[in-house]
């Protein structure tokens, strides 16, 4: 009987597979990782950034605010079931990011979609929004 198995490829399952020891060791080589940024010059009013970003397969997300202009700006973090109707996290809404600062969101609720909204009023504001997920 072979006590170890050695594979140099990719290993594909169709459907269930049983293990029949007591123990299983396994490492983990490498993780899908995600990434968005969304550079924003002289905007103002109120808009999303990015709108409808499906989370569901995420094991961890973050969205990071680099405010680079010369006024504070406010954001919120908006989550969904649907990607239709969003509600504001009440851990991250409106977030104030003071000019020439940064700021993350660790998204730590459960939910299909999330999207950042800035509410700006008349301000003029420059800032560079990032989202970073790993699966």
């Amino acid at each position: 009987a072979n006590t170890s198995l050695t594979v140099g490829g990719t290993v594909t399952v169709g459907n269930s597979v049983t293990i029949a020891n007591s123990s299983l060791n396994m490492t983990v080589i490498g993780n899908n990782f995600t990434s968005d940024s969304a550079p924003l010059t002289n905007v103002q009013g109120t808009d999303v950034i990015f709108a409808d970003k499906n989370i569901s397969t995420l094991r961890t997300a973050t969205m990071f605010i680099n405010n680079t202009g010369t006024a504070p700006i406010t954001v919120s973090l908006q989550l969904s079931p649907d990607g239709t109707f969003y509600m504001n996290d009440p851990s991250h809404d409106n977030v104030v990011v003071p000019n020439g600062e940064g700021a993350y969101i660790v998204i730590d609720t459960f939910a299909q979609y999330a999207q950042l909204q800035y509410n700006l009023g008349t301000t003029i504001a420059s800032f560079i929004a990032y989202f970073n997920g790993q699966a």
